[in-house]
């Protein structure tokens, strides 16, 4: 039997050699493939970007993008004025870059404005819609009048341009700060509108309301009569029982301080002389 042919020490060099040059030259060409694929990526990457820069600087400085109108709807009886000094602002510059959050703040801000939405309708508008809130009261604060609305909220000093309003008027408020004035407006409102939902007849008759006691409200109406003290928790509380005996009341009793309607089932008469009367409310 032959013995097994065993490669000189020389040959198993070589071939070790050459393996290792054939391994080598096959990572380089992987490490080639990647890199240029890497470039690939990374040119198209350099191309998406460089063509998104290019677009937004289209489109935040092309005058094409630039505000020329403004279209305001849903607002009547808000002062064109105010509401165009605001939105002014916005005509002249790039739609995109028109902050509309910042914008709908500022309308909202104004006291005719409930509530704003503001969209853009490219190429060059802005659309508003706007809630205005609606007047209610007058409200009487040192020798001038205002327009209130039932939250509480001041709109415009009362002039003849709002002769068409034709409110009660809330009195008695001057005293009080900004938060209380607000809450006692907000009663006041109740009040008239109560009035105007269940007893139109009388609401017609209503002249002012007074705010500025604690546990009542003071009414008085146009025909000049004694006011009526009424409960701020229980508007309805002897209404009715009053409207009952009212021409009794008037025939009976010259000169009266007030009319309190604030206790349950009976009405109270306080007279000029300090004689309190009352009167069973059945």
């Amino acid at each position: 039997m032959k013995g097994a042919v065993v490669p000189s020490t020389d040959e198993r060099f070589l071939r070790l050699t050459r393996n290792e040059q054939v391994r080598k030259r096959r990572r380089n060409r992987s490490l080639l493939k990647g890199a240029t694929w890497a470039g690939l990526h990374l040119g198209g990457l350099g191309v998406v970007a460089l063509s998104a820069w290019g677009g937004y600087h289209y489109l935040t400085h092309s005058d094409r993008f630039t505000v020329r109108q403004v279209l305001v709807s849903g607002g009547s009886a808000a002062p064109a004025a105010q509401l165009k000094q605001v939105t002014d602002r916005s005509v002249g510059r790039n739609i995109f870059a028109t902050d509309l959050e910042a914008l709908q703040q500022k309308l909202e801000s104004q006291p005719w404005i409930r509530t704003a939405s503001v969209k853009r309708r490219i190429p060059d508008a802005l659309l508003i819609q706007v809630e205005e809130r609606v007047p209610e009261v007058l409200v009487k604060m040192g020798s001038s009048l205002y327009l209130a609305d039932g939250e509480g909220v001041l709109l415009d000093r009362f002039g003849p341009r709002y002769a068409d309003y034709d409110f009660p008027i809330l009195t008695g408020l001057d005293r009080f700060g900004r938060e209380t004035l607000k809450r006692k407006i907000r009663v006041g409102a109740a009040f008239v509108n109560f009035l105007y939902r269940t007893r139109p007849a009388l609401a017609d008759q209503v002249s002012e309301v007074g705010l500025g006691g604690d546990n009542d409200l003071e009414v008085r109406l146009n025909d000049g009569g004694a006011p009526l003290r009424v409960s701020p928790d229980s508007f309805e509380l002897n209404l009715d029982n009053y409207l009952a005996v009212r021409n009794f009341i008037t025939a009976n009793y010259q000169e009266v301080q007030y009319v309190d309607l604030r206790w349950k089932d009976r009405i109270t008469i306080l007279p000029a002389a300090n004689r309190s009367t009352q009167h069973g409310a059945n």
